[in-house]
């Protein structure tokens, strides 16, 4: 069908409609792709498909693919080994959840929407990462002291250290012979280190390490010389806590990778079903009623 009868009939108008009615975006995309179609199976079983998502809205009003997330992009980075941060490692999470509750649905309902069960027969199991994930990462996406032993000590000496560390340096300003050259009686940090905001005619009066100083030039940051080797051990630790969640987040990545085939299917039955979704809520706004389709005449001639 040319694309002037299309325009005629408004039919990028109706694809427009049923885009909107879709909640994922990889369905989105795929309803402002479609075009007609003269075979007459396809049709018929798009029609089921149809048919039976108006029904199962109808009873079930509520009924989408969830939390689902485009995980196209997701995927191919871990199949090409880039670590993926918590954020997108949740969104993984996030989307095996919404195949286990549409597979539930489904069973629930068995036999129906045959039509509709079969595409969601496609769906694949949470491949252990729903369980792999939650037990790393925390719902507010950060990486959870129990993801390793190793990483579990890491954050418990940090949290010494920075206590013996702050308590040290708390001292060390109500010192007379300190305090009364510094700006502020408080520590800070730059550069990652802890320092003192020291004024900045009175260097000479606290020996240490230069981090920075004020727009003014009023105001420098001491790191002092007493405090360079718990500073030193604090950051060391910030390190290795850094590399750690890293590993762990390369370890996860790898095991999303390994199933990367797989989410890439995932994410077109998912597709399927939105668009089937859409197509009921679209007919269900339009109080639609289903067509009957003939084949055409065959040509004697």
């Amino acid at each position: 069908m040319d694309q002037k009868t299309l325009s005629t009939l408004e039919y990028p108008r109706i694809l427009a409609a049923l885009a909107a009615q879709c909640h994922f975006n990889p369905a989105r995309e795929r309803a402002g792709e479609l075009t007609p179609s003269s075979d007459l199976d396809d049709v018929q079983e798009l029609q089921r498909e149809t048919a039976e998502a108006l029904a199962l809205i109808t009873l079930h009003p509520g009924t989408t693919i969830g939390g689902a997330r485009d995980l196209r992009p997701i995927v191919e980075d871990a199949m090409r080994g880039i670590v993926l941060d918590p954020t997108r490692l949740l969104q993984v999470k996030d989307t095996l959840i919404s195949t286990r509750n549409l597979k539930r649905l489904f069973l629930k309902e068995q036999g129906e929407y045959p039509a509709l069960e079969g595409v969601a027969g496609q769906l694949p199991e949470s491949l252990g990462l729903v369980t792999l994930i939650s037990r790393i990462i925390s719902d507010q996406g950060e990486v959870l002291d129990s993801a390793s032993y190793k990483l579990d000590q890491i954050r418990k000496d940090l949290k010494t250290q920075h206590s013996r560390l702050k308590t040290r340096m708390n001292q060390l300003i109500k010192k007379p012979e300190v305090a009364k050259f510094l700006q502020e009686p408080i520590v800070t940090q730059r550069n990652g280190r802890y320092v003192l905001p020291l004024k900045a005619d009175a260097k000479a009066n606290l020996p240490g390490i230069v981090h920075d100083q004020s727009t003014s030039g009023a105001t420098i940051y001491v790191e002092p010389q007493a405090m360079v080797e718990a500073n030193n051990r604090f950051r060391k630790l910030e390190l290795d806590e850094r590399d750690e969640v890293q590993r762990i987040l390369a370890e996860v990545t790898a095991s999303v990778g390994e199933h990367g085939p797989v989410l890439q299917d995932l994410v077109e039955t998912l597709t399927r079903l939105d668009l089937a979704f859409a197509r009921g809520r679209y007919a269900l706004e339009l109080k639609a009623f289903q067509p009957t389709l003939r084949p055409f005449p065959k040509n004697p001639g």
